[in-house]
């Protein structure tokens, strides 16, 4: 289970959305319940972004959004930490190890990712991602189950009849 709660800069409310995510090495899909439904399936390069209220899904390149990649690769266990980050430990409350990682690329428009991760199951509790604009987006994780044997057709999309599918211009 997630919950994510992004914080505009200039705005008093912040923006809260919950649902389920599903991690395959390689694979995982978001399953988002509240405020509305909306499902997104990331595999290898390729990501799916399904509104059913709007009829529409979206096909990108998770290449052309690098920003996407971070959370993503943090989740999946992909991700090549000390190679594209600087990395430091924050102090600890005891209820979980806090890392702070700053991009080595500093056109990414994610600034600082906060990471707070269980000392006992070493498993990510929390991901809080700080924008150069001055948003920030937290997810917090819970009720998490490791080795669950998930079939692959979890992670397979196929799109409804009457369903307009838009593809997303590749960036050069």
């Amino acid at each position: 289970d997630f919950t994510q709660r992004v914080v505009f800069k200039d705005f008093d409310t912040p923006f809260t959305s919950a649902g389920q995510v599903y991690l395959k090495r390689g694979k995982m899909r978001w399953d988002y319940r509240e405020p509305s439904k909306q499902q997104i399936f990331v595999e290898d390069e390729k990501v799916l972004y399904y509104v059913p209220e709007h009829r529409q899904v979206i096909k990108s390149n998770l290449a052309s959004e690098a920003d996407s990649q971070v959370p993503i690769g943090l989740l999946a266990g992909t991700a090549r930490l000390s190679q594209d980050f600087d990395i430091s430990f924050e102090e600890s409350d005891g209820s979980a190890y806090h890392l702070k990682l700053i991009p080595k690329d500093r056109k990414m428009r994610t600034v600082k990712i906060q990471i707070e991760v269980s000392p006992t199951s070493h498993l990510i509790q929390k991901i809080t991602l700080h924008e150069v604009n001055g948003n920030r987006s937290v997810f917090n994780f819970s009720g998490l189950k490791v080795n669950q044997g998930l079939k692959d057709d979890v992670f397979s999309f196929i799109v409804p009849k009457g369903v307009e599918v838009v593809e997303t211009p590749p960036v050069h």
